[in-house]
């Protein structure tokens, strides 16, 4: 994995070794055959963009893509020492 940022967004990049090396750890996923993909996330840690290298959102979406998507991201945080940002709660007053 590749990670960096852009505009204030964190943008991990999933190399086909990447994903082969996650359908080993589950075998179902439904990911063999990705050629790589790339994960773009907001300051607030949303998922934004994801593009892929081959094939559409149609053919890869699903519970192991959302998977890899959270391990992508944990891994740019960690490789770029990003602290997660979080939303601050509002509270109304009366």
């Amino acid at each position: 994995m590749r990670a960096r940022t852009s505009g204030g967004s964190l943008v991990v990049s999933v190399s086909e070794s990447d994903v082969r090396s996650f359908c080993r750890s589950w075998p179902a996923s439904g990911l063999s055959g990705l050629r790589g993909v790339t994960f773009e996330f907001d300051r607030g840690g949303d998922l934004v963009d994801i593009t892929y290298r081959n094939g559409t959102s149609d053919r890869w979406d699903g519970p192991a893509l959302l998977a890899l998507s959270h391990d992508a991201q944990a891994y740019g945080r960690s490789k770029l020492k990003l602290v997660a940002n979080r939303r601050k709660k509002t509270s109304r007053r009366r």
